[in-house]
């Protein structure tokens, strides 16, 4: 009689911190709370009343099948009396983050009308075998280290000109900080003719009129502790390139030393039409000294 074999479930911890400079929807502020989503399972905070600046440290905890894989997805509503208006929505690829470790992250939010920065939230997250005690130890020291990237191609790239296809390029860089204010990004942007490189900030090559492009290009950039990758994806123009949207996520949910090829949501500025446009490269994150390992 042959064996059977029992897969364990993984379990991933959530504890949704604090939000700050949240932005007002009704006089003066806010009521706001939080809606948790992944794969059909829905969770909520409590309602915050009269703050823009709520603290929640409110844990949630749901069983999911390994691989762990899919988004992760957060909705900040207002709480009214009639109906709740959204403020801002983020997500976190669940498919990078590095288990049996805890996580502590700063989600900034897309607001709702796509033309102004919608808060942030702080939120822990650790991906563990089930039946493992949740929050047991605290986030780990974060170290430097070099990510290896190969940026492999796009698809689904929304245009940017009234007639033709785009001509996409991609610049890869890092930053202190998740600034994933669209507007912001693309006020900034605007002002530069061409993207120059330099220190940890490099750029494929332009693929012309083509908006599912291929580069396999390959990168090393050296990250320091709390360090965001970005992933900057462009429309080469005669005389101003347009930013169409980005890729951002803290080197510290990557494995160490394993291979990962996934592909990533565009996050599309204003301006742009959002649609599903993704993505694909491989990541590796190891030591300074390491060779490329693909």
């Amino acid at each position: 009689m042959g064996k059977s074999f029992h897969l364990r479930m993984w379990k991933v911890n959530l504890r949704i911190c604090k939000g700050e400079d949240l932005p007002v929807m009704d006089v003066r502020t806010s009521d706001p709370y939080i809606v948790i989503q992944y794969q059909g399972k829905s969770f909520a905070t409590t309602i915050k009343k009269s703050t823009l600046s709520p603290e929640w440290n409110e844990n949630f905890s749901f069983q999911a099948e390994p691989p762990v894989y899919g988004n992760l997805y957060f909705t900040m509503y207002d709480k009214d009396a009639v109906k709740d208006d959204i403020m801002g929505n983020a997500f976190i690829p669940l498919h990078i983050v590095q288990p049996l470790k805890l996580h502590e992250i700063y989600l900034n939010l897309k607001s709702s009308d796509k033309s102004q920065f919608g808060g942030r939230v702080l939120v822990q997250l650790e991906v563990v075998p089930d039946g493992n005690q949740a929050f047991s130890s605290p986030p780990p020291e974060q170290k430097s280290g070099a990510l290896f990237v190969k940026v492999n191609k796009a698809f689904g790239i929304p245009k940017t000109d009234l007639v033709g296809k785009t001509d996409p390029y991609v610049v890869l860089t890092l930053s202190t900080h998740d600034n994933n204010n669209k507007a912001k990004i693309k006020a900034e942007e605007k002002k530069k003719e061409k993207f120059k490189t330099g220190t940890n900030v490099f750029k494929t090559k332009t693929i012309q009129e083509n908006d599912e492009p291929v580069w396999n290009e390959k990168f090393k950039l050296e990250f320091q502790p709390k360090q965001y990758f970005r992933f900057l994806v462009y429309d080469e123009d005669v005389k101003f390139d347009d930013l169409v949207g980005f890729v951002s996520f803290p080197v510290s949910l990557l494995q160490e030393h394993l291979i990962l090829t996934a592909s990533f949501q565009i996050v599309t500025i204003p301006g742009i039409k959002d649609g599903e446009s993704h993505l694909n490269v491989t990541l590796y994150v190891g030591d300074t000294v390491d060779q490329p390992p693909f």
